[in-house]
């Protein structure tokens, strides 16, 4: 499956124009947003994907009501780090249900240890922060992981402080990709900041395949 070079994670929060800024973002070339809505309901996460155009759709991930990706024809799920643990001995089998339907599934987390005793092949892809000082969560301090001489079991994605200039230095560390939260939403012009990104990322050649 291709891996992004860059992803987009939603505000956990909502806003007027946010879906209005998603839809520009597709239109100039956003392969994977990443729908991360702590405590939304089922009825509101429907809502919000009603009003993103349905050719859109197969670049949506979820983070949470995965009964959608059918509903939708969403790219995937993704499982936030205390899902995953959740599912204890029956990860593996409740993963390849997905995978054999053509969904994506991925996951994330907040050190390399945890990752390299992961199955290989397991997630397409995976989030791994904070890397550089957060800009969305006060107080969480980038770790600037090293993973340039490590055998992963899957390409890695860096989550955490993610801004143009950080971009050339991902490779370096060995990333496969970038996520962008704070730096995107935070922006008085959110989608200009988003092509900002996009353009190092694409520059760099930032993805694995």
């Amino acid at each position: 499956m291709h891996i992004p070079g860059h992803i987009v994670i939603t505000k956990p929060d909502n806003s007027p124009d946010e879906i209005a800024r998603i839809i520009r973002m597709f239109r100039v070339g956003l392969d994977v947003l990443h729908l991360r809505k702590p405590g939304i309901s089922g009825t509101e996460l429907l809502h919000f994907l009603q009003n993103i155009p349905e050719k859109y759709h197969c670049r949506i991930v979820v983070h949470q009501h995965y009964e959608m990706i059918a509903k939708f024809g969403l790219k995937g799920i993704h499982l936030p780090e205390r899902a995953r643990e959740s599912y204890g001995k029956d990860l593996k089998r409740w993963l390849l249900e997905y995978r054999k339907k053509g969904f994506s599934v991925s996951t994330s987390f907040h050190t390399v240890r945890d990752i390299k005793f992961q199955m290989k092949h397991a997630f397409d892809y995976a989030f791994l922060s904070p890397v550089f000082d957060s800009i969305s969560k006060t107080g969480h301090q980038g770790r600037l992981f090293d993973l340039s001489e490590k055998k992963l079991p899957f390409p890695i994605i860096a989550l955490g402080g993610i801004t143009p200039r950080h971009i050339p230095r991902l490779k370096k560390m060995g990333f496969s990709g970038a996520a962008s939260l704070g730096y995107v939403w935070n922006s008085e012009d959110p989608v200009k900041a988003y092509k900002g990104l996009q353009v190092q990322c694409s520059t760099l050649q930032l993805h694995s395949g």
